[in-house]
This record gives C-alpha cells, structure tokens and sequence, in this order.
C-alpha cells in the first residue's frame, strides 16, 4: 500500500478519499451517537439562530467563527448530527490533500509522492472524538495554511510583505476558531526569529495580521456590551480552568500509543541520516521545535485526544521522513501495516468493544445520557441551574445561562444588585418554560427576584414550571 501511494499520480487522491472513508465505516454503520460536544454545538447554534447574541445573551466560551459557523449549520440543518460527521470527514480529506501540497512545494522529502496525505488523514482518524466537526478541526485549517507560508519564508526568504502578513491574519483566524489556537501567533514571531533572517518591520506584519482579527472582533464585542463577559470567559476558564482534573490519562495513552511509538522511532533515524539537504535539516529542526512549544497547549485545551489534532502536522512530517526514508520496499511496507493496521483495529475495537477494551479506553464519559427529568422538558425551552448538559438533549436552552462554570457564580449570588439584574435580565428577555433546579437555588432566587416568584411554581423535585403553561 506505502508503494501505492509513492507513485506521483493525481489519481490516488480518489484513493485517499476512500481510504479514509473505509477507515471510519465501522463508526458509521454503528450508528451515531450523540456526544456533549456536539450537544453543546447544537444548543449554541440553536440558540444563536433564535436571536442570541454570542457573549451577551448567551454566556458559553466557544470561540466566535465556530460558534457562527454552527448558527448557520442549524440554521440549514437543524440538530444534525450528519451533517457534523460529513462535514468534519470533508475537511480532514481537504486538510490531507492541502497538507500534502505544502510539502511538496516546500521540499520536505525528496520524492514527490502521496504518502504525506496518507499519513495525515490516518493520525486524523485515531479515535471518533476526532471525527466530528469541532472547533479545534477548523481552526487547524488555517494553522497548516500559516505552516506553509513559514516554511516559504525560511526557504526562499520572501521579500514580498503578503506572505508575511498572512501568516499573522491565518494565525489570527485560527485563535477566532478556537481560542487556545493563539498561542502558534507567539510561536510563529519565535520560529521565524530562528530560523529566518526577516527584518523587524515584517515581525511587526506578523503581529499586526494576527491582531487585526481579534481587533475586529474586540470592535464586535465593544458596540455589543460583551466585553465584561469575555473577560469573565478568560478569567474563569483559562486562568482557573480545572479541566485536566477530569481526563482519562489510560484512555489517551492507549490511543496515541501507536503514532507516539513511531515518532519516537521515526525522530531517532531522521536524525541518524545524512540525506537530507541544509535547508530540509532546517525544516525539520524547525518541525520539531514548533512542536515543542506548541506543548503548551496542553495546558489550555479539554480533552487531549481532540487537541492532538493540533499536533498531527508537526507528527505527519517526521513520520513520513520514517517511511521514505527506507529503501527496502518489504520493510518499509511492513512496518506500515503495522502502522495503518493498528489504527484500523484500534477504531473497530472502539466501536465493538473486541477483547473488552473499554476497561482500557473510556468511550462512553463523552456521550449524551438519559437523565431522569427528560420527561419533564421534552420539545421545551428549559434551564438547567446546575452542571449537566444531558438533559438539554430533548429540549432547547433559554435564558444566556448553557456554561454552569461561567453561569454559577451570578446565579449563585442574586444578593448582589449587578448580579440580580443580570439573572432578572436573563430569564424575563428570554423566560423557559421549565427550570431544573439541581442545586437548590430556586428559593433564594424567587425570594430575591420577583419575577422569578410570580411565573414559576414548583411541580416536582428539582423542576419549576411557568405558570400559565401548568
């Protein structure tokens, strides 16, 4: 198959399409099942359809682009969860062929060949929680966009300010996609300092375009009263964000297991040989050091296994190197199979739990749950005061309070007369029809807030209805 895809002809681009495609059938012909982040997308599209303003009447930290980019998919969709799995299969098959482009017009390997997409879309394919279209699959679109311009200015040391610019807007793109994204603006100034000879007007370039996104976003905010909340956001998600606490640690080791046995092999012999010309050393030093620095990501970002996405270029490119380095066919074949054969029974073994592998890997922590008041909120706008975004499956949100971590501590403290009227603000501009009270709050809240206490009435444990709709 490795021999297949080294031949340098248009046609294994089909071939990659179903390739990947087959890769995640198993998945597929499960069934799909609908997951909390996808949950969450759904009720941020919904609610941004229905006339929510991002940040000011609906208090989540998803990062603006995606968020907009999910209002229009409900928009046409509705809550479909299809049309996620299309199109984050579509934008992988796309971020393999680009991938693929930026390494041969770069010069990273001395063949011209496909095995580059290949290996791309295969790390692309490692587990189902990469599968859908998340946040940190989009923004990952215009990181390797910013890739490819680097590597253009450290080979052929651009004299034209575009390029550089570029790198700053894609950069600046990606942060609007998905937030933790902006650190590669800090690694991009970094990289080309090192391994470049630009001159300080064009780091200024760099700086200007990744900010001017973010500027125009700031502007949005600013005319639109949400700047507080943003800060809020920031505040309590990044600086005292205690997400890492609730990840499995078993079940990423065993996932990445495979593509982090072969970097480790594939670093050692790239690093052994002598084949490589200056400038292509150059690239991989400089692969290798993005990748380093980019480490810090995994202080910012949720789930690990979705963030290794943002890894997979810097992981791609030495393993490649691996694979076209060896000159025995049989040998380099073989190991490849061992490779694409290990991804391909990692992901069925997933979906059928073959050699009762979910005591190693839990692939059931992420997935939408029945919980015992979905009677009660069925086909109705409803708010959860409390953390558990399951029972939003059957309903729709109301009121700006989806995010508990951001929502609890205004919620929480209606003793406060800018608290109060944010909450008064919250439920009479946008009133649910049922509150699922799972903390208790309801008494102080309908003491201190008379509306609260006029429409909504207690029917059963930890539910509130309004009244006219008794």
């Amino acid at each position: 198959m490795l021999s297949f895809f080294r031949i340098n002809d248009p046609s294994r681009i089909i071939i990659l399409f179903v390739l990947l495609l087959l890769v995640r059938l198993p998945f597929y012909f499960q069934g799909l099942t609908l997951t909390l982040p996808e949950l969450n997308h759904f009720l941020v599209g919904e609610s941004l359809s229905n006339g929510a303003n991002l940040y000011v009447s609906l208090w989540e930290d998803i990062s603006p682009l995606s968020a907009w980019f999910y209002m229009f998919l409900y928009f046409i969709f509705g809550k479909s969860i299809w049309i996620y799995h299309v199109l984050g299969f579509i934008l992988v098959f796309f971020q393999s062929v680009l991938f693929n482009s930026i390494t041969y017009r770069n010069r990273l390997y001395h063949e011209n060949t496909y095995v580059p997409a290949l290996i791309y879309g295969l790390l692309m394919s490692l587990s189902s929680e990469m599968y859908s279209l998340s946040p940190i699959l989009m923004s990952s679109t215009f990181i390797l966009l910013a890739m490819n311009n680097i590597f253009r200015q450290v080979e052929f040391r651009i004299k034209a300010d575009e390029p550089i610019l570029n790198i700053g807007v894609y950069l600046g793109v990606a942060a609007l996609f998905y937030l933790p994204s902006a650190i590669f603006g800090f690694i991009a100034l970094i990289i080309l300092a090192f391994f470049s000879s630009t001159i300080g007007r064009r780091y200024l370039l760099v700086f200007y375009g990744f900010a001017l996104p973010i500027f125009l976003l700031i502007t949005y905010l600013y005319f639109n009263d949400g700047i507080n909340t943003v800060w809020n956001i920031f505040s309590t998600k990044v600086i005292d964000s205690n997400e890492l606490e609730n990840i499995n640690y078993q079940s990423v080791l065993y996932i990445l297991a495979i593509p982090l046995v072969f970097f480790i092999i594939s670093f050692f012999r790239v690093f052994k040989r002598n084949r490589f010309s200056n400038y292509q050393m150059r690239l991989i030093q400089l692969v290798i050091f993005w990748l380093l620095l980019s480490l810090t990501l995994l202080f910012w970002t949720e789930k690990l296994i979705t963030s290794f996405i943002l890894f997979i270029p810097s992981f791609a490119i030495i393993i490649t190197h691996y694979f076209l380095l060896s000159k025995k066919t049989f040998r380099s074949e073989l190991l490849f199979m061992f490779f694409f054969g290990g991804i391909i029974f990692l992901n069925t073994s997933m979906v059928f739990n073959w050699f009762d592998i979910e005591k190693f890997i839990d692939q059931k922590h992420n997935l939408v749950l029945s919980t015992p008041y979905d009677k009660y909120v069925k086909d109705k706008k409803i708010v959860v005061l409390g953390d558990n975004i399951h029972i939003y499956q059957n309903a729709s949100l109301a009121t700006p309070f989806l995010d508990w971590q951001l929502s609890s501590e205004t919620v929480k403290q209606p003793d406060y007369y800018r608290k109060a009227n944010a909450i008064h603000n919250g439920f009479i501009n946008d009133p649910p029809e049922i509150i699922v009270d799972l903390e208790n709050l309801m008494p102080n809240l309908q003491y201190r807030i008379k509306f609260l206490n006029n429409n909504y009435t207690k029917v059963a444990e930890n539910i509130y209805s309004k009244k006219n709709d008794q």
